[in-house]
């Protein structure tokens, strides 16, 4: 997603682009496809060839949930503060030639605003480790596995006939 400075003037520029991005590094998105919307204003400062952005982003991406692996649809939204410049050594996001470029801005945010733990629903009960099936779906009749360490501790559990 950029922009190109020729088109802002000095009254400032006013953005609102919707497409569907490829990101690459978000490991958490799916096929790293991003369908973003940002919209907000850009404006020259009064510094030569800094810019400023201050506007908004929605973004929707299809996550994996962490339990059982099944698609979750994300949604997510910021308010976004950016400044753009030649010069890199004050933090700024820089200008690639003619252009702002928005996608590492985007990528950033979106790592900061994506949960730790993915789950589809509160209730995910995840895949059975014994044999893989979705419990979300169907039971399995699968035994659940005694630690070996705390196999001795069974028999205090055992009723008595």
């Amino acid at each position: 997603m950029t922009v190109n400075i020729l088109q802002i003037s000095n009254s400032g520029f006013k953005l609102d682009h919707e497409s569907t991005e490829t990101i690459p590094s978000l490991y958490l998105v799916k096929d790293d496809k991003v369908e973003a919307r940002i919209c907000g204003v850009i404006s020259p400062e009064q510094e030569d060839d800094t810019y400023k952005f201050l506007g908004s982003f929605e973004i929707s991406c299809v996550l994996v949930c962490d339990k059982c692996l099944q698609d979750v649809k994300y949604n997510v939204s910021a308010e976004i503060r950016e400044r753009f410049s030649k010069d890199t050594s004050e933090g700024y996001q820089p200008i690639n030639g003619d252009e702002l470029d928005f996608t590492e801005v985007i990528r950033a945010n979106v790592c900061n605003l994506l949960p730790m733990k993915i789950s589809c629903t509160d209730k995910c009960q995840g895949l059975c480790p014994m044999c893989g099936k979705n419990l979300n779906i169907e039971q399995c009749s699968c035994e659940k596995p005694i630690d070996p360490r705390f196999a001795e501790l069974s028999s205090f559990f055992k009723e008595e006939v």
